[in-house]
């Protein structure tokens, strides 16, 4: 009790979708790496983004890694 555990948040600015809703985009990230594409996928569907959306990420398990697997395959019928 009572330990602590440094901690820091770095914003990045860059870290964005293109203003541009017309333009493809293309995110990699592995494992948990891909919550943040989560939300870059949900507002494009959300704004009517006409742009190609185009996500890489790798699990280890595809049983038990397969992070918002219905999610994904959700957007794929869009």
């Amino acid at each position: 009790e009572g330990d602590t555990a440094p901690v820091y948040i770095e914003p990045n600015a860059r870290f964005r979708l293109p203003a541009d809703t017309d333009r493809d985009i293309l995110m990699i990230g592995p494992g948990t790496g891909v919550a943040p594409f989560r939300g870059f996928v949900q507002e494009r569907a959300e704004t009517g983004a006409r742009g190609r959306n185009w996500l890489f990420f790798g699990a280890q398990h595809f049983n038990t890694d397969f992070l918002y697997q219905a999610e994904w395959q959700q957007a794929l019928q869009r």
